[in-house]
């Protein structure tokens, strides 16, 4: 006997991996976007001090 969660697995599941795959694939873009020179008087801000 199936039920409407069964059914909703698979779905979630392919959901999360179209998630991972877009994670993955944005990777280049947003590093190619913040991993600039004039950012790291920024960045130096946000990093904890130890």
């Amino acid at each position: 006997m199936s039920t409407a969660v069964d059914s909703s697995i698979p779905e979630i599941l392919e959901e999360r991996e179209v998630t991972r795959a877009a994670q993955t694939m944005s990777i280049p873009a947003f590093a190619a976007i913040w991993d600039k020179p004039e950012d790291d008087i920024y960045d130096a801000c946000l990093t904890p001090s130890t």
